[in-house]
Order: structure tokens, then sequence, then C-alpha cells
């Protein structure tokens, strides 16, 4: 029978095919069409009839042929079969589409009954927003409506953002029905009030149910900025905690008072020295009347001065805690180094250190001379007993100044000048498990201490060493034989202790802005008073017995963190210091802030430095000189005062520095071409070992730095006949410096720049930098004397922000500040005529809270991150012009009788005032 059946069946498909394409049935032998499979089965059957009974009547329905394909499918109970017949039928998938239509009604009714993840109303669910949130609640909530959208975006080939698609479309529709479902319309309003849109924007987005109104997105803003600073208040709350379990003292104590017993024997003077303490110099004065608004805020005007007043110690306190063992290679001395007199026993121990240390004392080690073992001993003891690892953080902040033009100037309508303070907390990437409490110890004499902030002999060895890998590092782009025998033994970073933690991303919170003029003082105290919030600090009451009376003392224990800032807002913080010191409670006298100047600002000012020094107009006719290579190449976007075009003339001095690099190296290797190759180096160098060729390049480029470099502080400098020569020798040495600094920054190495910071010290004061130089001072003497040996280390290396994740992306922390602050302004420049306070302290707190919404958005849509870094064009071609032009004029030829039409005297900025007079300098900063 089956034989029989697909006889019948293939003889029916062949006449069909013969028939409908007129091809010889021989020729066929395809599996017959499904059409013809249908028809071939169907039989005829009888005429079936339907009876419906009940208790009333009897019905009878005849199914018509039109139904029998609906009987069928039903008495198979096939599902598909009846639902592809109900649909079929013209009458019936009225009906069907109608009841479909009433499902997805009652799910949209269902998604807003319920508790919808669209009608969230926490900022959680707009920072952390995914596609998924939406589609699995469709699925489990709206199948229907989801299959019909999921049918609807079906196409052959599959594409990424199809959910995101399909999310989109329910969104607008649920949002249509019920207004309250508008999770997604908050997220896109947030990226439309992120990029400045107008509220016309608004108002047409809302309108197609894109996005919600213009006013609701200012009432989200306001509500996510309640929270801005939630982040920073777990870091106080968990340090706090921490505190609270440990019994040590007040981190934030300056001044420790030791016993008669424990000066027996030190180096502290008479009583009646006068003592104080730089970064916190208090006195009865009151400035709460003084206005700095007016002031200068230029350097070099002597109104930014402030006063320093001091304060007598008693015999008893005359001693003040210094720091701790430091790890090697931090550029600090012994006190063998800063007093030659004392005698030291073959063991390398002082014998006075070894009495400091029997009556429980510590002394500062040097730059290369590892700690004594019983104090490192000490160290390691009270480590694990007292302390408790945590990552610390620290307050930045800068003044926002900013001046309003109305469009028609009357009377009462003039220039609006707007002054506002940013700020913002970063925390520490490193855990700091160094003894809270600073070993008491007593102070060197007032010329040692003033001597061991000045750069030791340790420290112009390291400095060498470091700029002969920045001057390897540019060789090996220029000259190819230097390419060839040395690009895989020089280092693309300078590791160090830290390397790994200063290569992760830094966690960076804004804590919004204040309608507060730093230049005003009682606006600083008030914007300490705000931002005190922030400083871990537990508050307890202690009786206290005094003439018989019992009176409560409100005292407290407190963390220390740090505030730093350019130069003006650190002199500020400092008044307003001042003014609560007398106050009664802890909070009132903002115990727990340590101010600390950061490393752009400073940096800027050794630019600015370089630039008064060696460029000037009226050097355009001598050859070598920055001026007249400006002038060779065309760089018409340099200008004489390079803070109007910092970014071009930064370029524009490290193309000199690079093209005088290369050409000292093409001197000192006697060569007069960049293609070739020297004769004093071994044909076959490039094929040695790594240690022979290390050797080799060592040689070369300690040649360059013993001739053409003068950055030895502790080393004589010698004077040449020759100006030009001169010139182009302090040139490299000063950008040798600035090169220096700049990769220390980047790899956020913080003993590197505390290391340039001793030799600022001295070019900023030989430069009459006044303000800067007495910033040095207070830095370095706060970290090598004042502060615990944990504040210490946290002053080192969180003076730097990453914002990539990567090895050598480091900027200094003010840097990062005027990012945000450039943010700001183009914020406000958006605001158009609506510039009113609150509209400018709402974007203060926006700049944060929108930041993760956004980041997560682009995340889930695969969006690429917009790169902070711009590619820089390479200036080979330049270098190797300029290069031609030097060696054409025998720049680097020391000549007798050469002089500059322009520069006549020009002398070492390291070297221009003697020691002595410097060591006198910064004893009346340190007294």
């Amino acid at each position: 029978m089956h034989d029989d059946r697909w006889a019948h069946l293939q003889s029916n498909g062949e006449h069909d095919i013969t028939n409908n394409s007129g091809m010889d049935h021989d020729f066929s032998c395809s599996t017959p069409s499904r059409s013809n499979k249908r028809s071939t089965s169907q039989v005829e059957s009888p005429d079936i009839s339907i009876v419906v009974s009940n208790a009333k009547r009897r019905k009878v329905y005849k199914v018509t042929p039109s139904r029998k394909d609906a009987v069928n499918a039903y008495a198979r109970k096939s599902k598909r079969k009846i639902a592809t017949e109900c649909l079929a039928d013209k009458k019936s998938r009225q009906y069907t589409l109608s009841s479909i239509s009433r499902t997805i009604e009652t799910e949209v009714k269902r998604m807003s009954s319920v508790n919808s993840i669209l009608c969230s109303q926490s900022p959680d669910h707009l920072k952390f927003f995914h596609w998924d949130m939406i589609y699995n609640e469709l699925q489990s909530k709206a199948p229907v409506l989801l299959q019909f959208l999921v049918s609807a975006t079906n196409t052959k080939t599959k594409r990424k953002n199809r959910i995101a698609v399909i999310c989109t479309c329910a969104a607008i529709i649920l949002k249509y029905r019920y207004r309250n479902l508008n999770l997604l319309q908050k997220v896109l309003s947030l990226i439309l009030y992120s990029s400045h849109c107008s509220k016309k924007v608004y108002s047409r987005f809302n309108a197609i149910e894109l996005t919600v109104s213009h006013t609701s997105v200012i009432e989200l803003v306001n509500s996510l900025g309640k929270n801005h600073d939630e982040e920073v208040m777990k870091w106080r709350d968990d340090i706090a905690g921490i505190m609270d379990k440990d019994d040590s003292r007040q981190l934030a104590s300056f001044v420790l008072p030791v016993s008669d017993d424990e000066c027996d024997g030190c180096m502290c003077e008479s009583t009646s020295s006068n003592y104080s303490i730089s970064s916190y110099e208090f006195d009865s004065t009151d400035f709460s009347d003084i206005n700095y608004a007016g002031t200068s805020v230029s350097d070099e005007d002597d109104a930014m001065e402030l006063s320093t007043s001091t304060i007598n110690v008693a015999a008893e306190t005359a001693c003040i805690a210094s720091t701790t063992a430091l790890p090697p290679n931090d550029g600090l001395h012994t006190l063998a180094d800063l007093e030659p007199s004392i005698d030291v026993d073959d063991n390398g121990v002082d014998p006075l250190t070894s009495t400091a240390n029997n009556a429980g004392t510590h002394i500062t080690t040097s730059t290369t001379a590892l700690p004594l073992n019983d104090d490192m001993d000490t160290v390691a003891e009270l480590s694990n007993n007292s302390s408790l690892r945590h990552k610390s953080y620290k307050l930045v902040g800068d003044n926002i100044d900013k001046n309003v033009t109305p469009r028609y100037m009357r009377l009462n309508r003039k220039v609006k000048s707007l002054h506002y303070f940013h700020c913002y907390a970063v925390q520490d990437r490193i855990y700091h498990d160094l003894p809270k409490e600073r070993l008491p110890s007593c102070m060197p004499s007032p010329d040692a201490v003033a001597q061991s902030l000045l750069p030791s002999p340790d420290d112009d060895e390291i400095l060498k060493t470091n700029i002969k890998i920045l001057f390897s590092r540019i060789l090996v782009e220029i000259l190819p034989f230097f390419e060839l025998c040395f690009s895989d033994i020089i280092p693309n970073h300078i590791e160090h202790k830290h390397y790994k933690e200063m290569s992760s991303k830094s966690v960076v919170v804004p804590l919004g802005i204040i309608p507060k003029n730093e230049n005003k003082i009682k606006d600083m105290v008030e914007i300490l008073d705000h931002f005190h919030q922030y400083v871990p600090q537990i508050e307890y009451q202690v009786d206290h017995c005094v003439n018989d009376e019992s009176e409560v003392v409100h005292e407290a224990k407190t963390h220390g963190i740090f505030f730093g800032g350019d130069q003006l807002s650190v002199a500020r913080t400092r008044s307003a210091l001042r003014i609560r010191h007398n106050s009664d409670t802890p909070s009132v006298r903002l115990e727990g802030f340590i101010p600390a100047i950061e490393d752009w600002h400073a940096k800027l000012t050794l630019f600015e430095v370089i630039w008064k020094y060696f460029l000037s107009q009226k050097s355009a006719s001598d050859h070598g000189t920055m001026y007249q290579i400006r002038n060779l190449i065309g760089r018409s976007n340099v200008t004489i005062k390079p803070k109007h075009a910092m970014n071009a003339c930064e370029d524009f001095l490290i193309l000199v520095l690079r093209s005088y690099i290369t050409s000292a190296a093409m001197k000192v290797l006697e060569i007069t071409d960049v293609n070739e190759t020297p004769s004093c180096i071994p044909p076959d160098l490039w094929l040695q070992k790594k240690d022979v060729r290390k050797k080799e390049m060592d040689s070369i480029l300690t040649k360059i730095v013993h001739k053409f470099l003068d950055v030895g502080y502790n080393e004589s400098s010698a004077d040449s006949a020759d100006g030009v020569f001169t010139y182009v020798k302090q040139l490299m040495s000063m950008g040798s410096l600035y090169l220096e600094f700049s990769d220390a920054v980047k790899e956020g190495d913080g003993d590197r720049v505390l290391r340039c910071w001793r030799y600022f010290l001295i070019i900023f004061h030989n430069a009459h930098r006044k303000n800067y130089a007495k910033e040095s001072i207070h830095l370095l003497h706060n970290y090598q004397y004042l502060l615990t040996p944990q504040q210490a280390e946290q002053m080192k290396y969180n003076r730097f922000v990453n914002t990539s994740g990567f090895p050598g992306r480091n900027i200094s922390a003010d840097l990062h500040m005027e990012h945000l602050n450039r943010e700001v302004k183009s914020c406000i420049a958006f605001l158009q005529s609506n510039k009113s306070e609150q509209a400018i302290v709402r974007i203060g707190k926006a700049i944060g809270t929108l930041a993760p919404v956004l980041e997560q958005f682009d995340s889930i849509n695969d969006i690429e991150t917009h790169h902070t870094r711009h590619k820089t064009a390479s200036m080979k071609k330049d270098i190797l012009h300029v290069v031609d032009h030097i060696n054409t004029c025998n720049v680097f030829s020391e000549i007798p009788g050469r002089k500059l039409n322009c520069f006549l005297n020009i002398s070492s900025l390291l070297h221009k005032k003697s020691k002595t007079e410097l060591i006198s300098y910064i004893k009346t900063h340190t007294q």
C-alpha cells in the first residue's frame, strides 16, 4: 500500500510538472511541491454536522467547506494550524487580532500597576542602566508585546543594537500610555543635559515621548545632586571607624612636646630660639576684615606676600618631631651629612642617633643609606601593632572667575564678575600601613634644617641618571644608528616602588561649586567650613577640673587630609586657618586641613622663568637662540607671554630641546649628518650583548651631560668665555629639569617630584618668584620634619590623577582641577542669559553625578570612549631642519669671545647666589 501511495504521488507530481512547465515528465525527478502534496492527500469526505444541545433546545450546525480546514485542525489538535486557519479567515481574523490587542493592553496595564523598573526613581537605576532591565521585564510581564517587536525587527543580518531598538520602542509606547514609565526617557534627557541642549530640544522630543520635559530634567539633576558627595562621605566614615578602633593620638597634630630628658644631648638651640611651623603660622592678628579681591595675583607683586608671623615655643616644646625612616633615594640627608663635626663610629651609627634611639626618638635618613636597624625595628613594630591599612584621600580646589557682559550696558546693568570655588576629592591609590604617630625626636639646628632642604650630591647624581634616560629616548628617534644599537635597552618608563598603583585609574569625586570668592578671607573661611564636613573626625567631651570646678572641654581625634591647590589657594587657606586657630572646638578651629601646593602651577611658573630668561625679541639676529629658531621655522603661534598660548609654547620648547640634544650628541660623536655612523663606535656594536651596549650608551650620554649641562647644584659652575655656548648650556640645563619634572609627574613618582622641588626652591628664589620659593620651603619642610610618616607618604604619591588607568598617564592634581573648571565654564556659557547662582551650583553637582550615566550608556551601546589625548604630530622634520642650522652655526663649539646681542651676562640660575645666602633665606621661613 505504501508503494502504491508513493507511485500515486509521483505520477500526480509528474503530471503537474509537465502541465505547468511544459517539460517532459521523463526529466522530472524532484520531490512533489507542497501544493501538490496537499491536493493529492485530500480525499472526498461525507458531509459533517455538529449538534449542540442543551436543556432547552438542540441546534445543528453544518460544516461548510470553508470551515472544514478549521474543524480538521481542531480534530488533529494542531494549535499552529488552528491559529493559521483563524487568521486566514477574513471574518475570524478581526476577532483574533482584537483578542491579541486586549491581551497587549492588559500587559501594559499590568506593567503600570506593579512595581515596574521603568517607574523607578532610584539614582542607581540611572547610573547602572542596562537594556536587559527593560527586556527582562517585557519577557515576564508583556510577552505578547515583546513578540510583536521582536518579529518587527527580525532581519537577515543580525545587528548589535536590536535589543536597544526593541526596548526603545517599548519604552516610547509605555510612556505614551503612562507617563511615569519613563526610565529610558530620563537617561536620554540627562544625556541631552550634559550636551547643553536648549529647552526647545526637550519640548520637541517630549512631544514624541523620547524625553521628559525640561522642568523634569532640572528636578532630576537636582535630585541626583543631593548625593553628589556620597562616596566621599563613605570614605570619611570608613576612616573614622578605623580611628575609633585605634588608640593612636590625633593624626593632625603638628607639635609634640618632649620631656627634658629627651632633649639631653640633642642639637636644639638655646631656649631663646624662635621656632615657627611654616604650614601653620598662627598669630593674634584679626584677618576678618582683609579683602584680597583687589590685590594682584601675580607672583611678582609684593602685595601677594603674606606676613609670616612666628610662635615662640617654650623650652619643653622646642624639639619638634621629624619624619621617620624614609625609603632610599628620596633625597633626604642624615644628620651626619648635615653636621660634619659629628663623629660616626665604624658601623655607621652616630652616637647621638644611638642615644636618641634609646630614648624613643628617630632621625631622618639619607638618600642612599638605609635606616638604622633599631629604627627599622621600631617602625615595623608600630606598623604591626597600631596601624590599620586604609586608603586616605585629599581635596583639591581652585577658583572659577567669569565675567558676564550684558548686551546693553546701563548704569544699573554693567559687567558682572562671578567668583566661585570649585573642589573635588581624589582617593589615594596606595594603602597606608605606616605608623600613624610621628616618633618623637629633636629638631636639628636651624642651619642643618635649612641645608637639608637643598639638593644633596646624591640628588645631583640621581637627576643626571634620569636625564640620561630621557636623552636616550630622544636620540633613538632621531639618530638611525642609535636606534639600531640601543632601541631595545632604553626603558619606556622609569619605574618606582609604587609604579603599579600609579598605573591604575584614580577615583575622583567632584564636590560641587560654592558661590564664594577665595580672595575674600571671610569667604575663604566659609569655604573651609563647608568642606570640613569631609574631614574624618571623632569628637568627644572631657571633664577638666579647674579651681575645684568641673568644666567640660570639647576635644577630637582628627585624621588630617591635604587641601591642595595653586599658590594663591594655599596661601588663603593658611590665612583662614590662622583666624580660627583660637576657637573653642576642633570643628570650629578647622582642625584636619593640611595645605599643600600642587605641581602644575609650579611647572607653569618654571616655564615662565625659562621664557623670561631665554626668549627675547631682541635676539632675533642671534643664531641658535630660541627666538631666532622661532623665526627660522615660522612658529608664529609662539608668543612672548607663554600663558596666552601655553600648548604652542611648550611644543616649541620641546622642539628646541630635542634639537639641542641631537646636536650635542652629534658633537660628542663627531658626526656631521644624522644618518652617519660614528667612527668611535664599533661597527658590530648592535650585535653585542646588552651589557656591552648599555655600557657604551651610558658612556656617550655621560659625555653629553658632563659637557653640555649644568644641573649639579653641589658642583661648581664652570664659566665660559663663549656667550653663545653659555646660553645653550644654561637653556639645556633648565630644559632638562623641566623634562625631568614632566616625566616624573607622568609616572606618578613622588620621590622624583619632591627632588625637583629642591631645585625649584633655588631657581624660584634666584628668579625672584618669591611666593613659589616660599611654597617650596613649606612643602619640603612639612614633608621632612612636620608630617607623620603616613602623611609624608600621602603627600608624595597622592599628588597625581590618572583618568585612563594606563602607565605614564598621570597628571598633576591641580591640572585635573583646571580640566573640570574648563568643563564648568563651557556649561556656564551655554546658560546664555540664565547665569543664575542656582544654575551654576547645579552644574557643579551635575559634573560628578552625570558622568556615571554617560559612561554606562556608552558601555552598553559599544560607543567608543572619547580619547583625552591628542595624537602628537611628528616633529622630526622640524628637528632635522633646526639641527642643520645649529651645526652650521657651530653653536655647540666653544669659541672664546663670542657674544649675544641680547643675553650679555647670562649665568646659571642654580648658582646665582651662594649656599650661605640660600640657607639664610630658608631659615627666615622655617623659624
